[in-house]
């Protein structure tokens, strides 16, 4: 519709006006169960945000990735860098992309995604066909 998209309905569920993955549709739930959940945009802003923690490029166990560890209370998290897929094109350089739950306002068809390389992180919306990984957090109840 002028130009934009503006979602579907599908199986009479209505996705023009989500912001976030419904519990069906989140990968975490249906793997794990529902004390977890994929992550929100806001984690994992708050994840990279040099405030909260320091991440530095490593190899553990003979993998590299980005290695977070919390300024508060030094626990850490590594997030291996296991490439990503764009359509045909499999990327399995020094990167990792982990999808969140949240999808992008303006185009339901893209969500949130964080991406790990050597020299630095982001979170951007990505093409929801895309291959990304998906690294649960447990759940607020």
């Amino acid at each position: 519709k002028d130009g934009k998209y503006v979602g579907s309905t599908i199986d009479g569920k209505e996705y023009q006006s989500l912001i976030k993955l419904l519990p069906e549709d989140d990968a975490a739930i249906a793997n794990w169960g529902d004390d977890w959940c994929m992550p929100t945009k806001e984690q994992f802003m708050e994840l990279y945000s040099s405030a909260n923690t320091t991440s530095e490029w490593v190899t553990e166990n003979g993998v590299m990735g980005c290695k977070f560890t919390s300024k508060k209370n030094g626990n850490t998290l590594f997030l291996p860098a296991g490439g990503f897929r764009h359509f045909r094109n499999i990327n399995v350089e020094n990167n990792g992309c982990y999808w969140s739950c949240m999808l992008d306002k303006n185009n339901t068809h893209r969500a949130y995604a964080l991406s790990v390389y050597d020299g630095g992180t982001s979170c951007s919306a990505s093409d929801r066909c895309d291959g990304r990984f998906i690294r649960p957090v447990r759940a607020k109840k």
